[in-house]
């Protein structure tokens, strides 16, 4: 009984949800995650998992908010257009997109510094693409809009296509 008062009182503090397991103990739910392969409690999730998760959309069906009972919540946002402009998470994770007229992702800014910037031909092809960690690649297209080529800093790949656009060959190199 001091065990469980304890653990409640820690989990209170660490604003970590518990629950009781088929057994009586009263367990973080952080701790019920790990035991997913637990035959007993797969068994006794089936009644939690129906009831974990309420998910909130706008009259377009974007989905707009998340609301979990484990302790996750996040928050959506759209333009005009419906595309996603700006996600905020209880946890602290955000990140805004940014978009061109034609509707394509030009760039991405996370709150954890992970940045991207994205470049198109006028056929909306993604040409470029720019990461703030280094990583980025580069895209060829032929006069049927195929990707022919595709550089990177991980790996690269060329595509052949047939006369009827159909792609034949695919060849990976690192």
């Amino acid at each position: 009984m001091f065990k469980k008062i304890i653990l409640i009182v820690i989990s209170l503090f660490l604003a970590l949800p518990v629950a009781a397991n088929d057994t009586g103990s009263i367990v973080p739910v952080i701790w019920l995650f790990s035991q997913n392969e637990d035959p007993e409690w797969k068994e006794w999730n089936k009644e939690f998992k129906d009831i974990s998760s309420i998910y909130q959309y706008d009259a377009y069906g974007n989905e707009v908010a998340y609301y979990s009972l484990f302790g996750s919540s996040s928050i959506y946002q759209y333009d005009a257009y419906r595309n996603e402009v700006a996600y905020y998470s209880l946890f602290g994770s955000s990140s805004i997109y940014q978009y061109d007229a034609y509707r394509n992702e030009v760039a991405y800014y996370s709150l954890f510094g992970s940045s991207s910037i994205y470049q198109y031909d006028a056929y909306g092809n993604e040409v470029a693409y720019y990461s703030l960690f280094g990583s980025s690649s580069i895209y060829q297209y032929d006069a049927y809009r195929n990707e022919v080529a595709y550089y990177s800093l991980f790996g690269s790949s060329i595509s052949q296509y047939d006369a009827n656009r159909k792609k034949v060959a695919y060849f990976t190199f690192f």
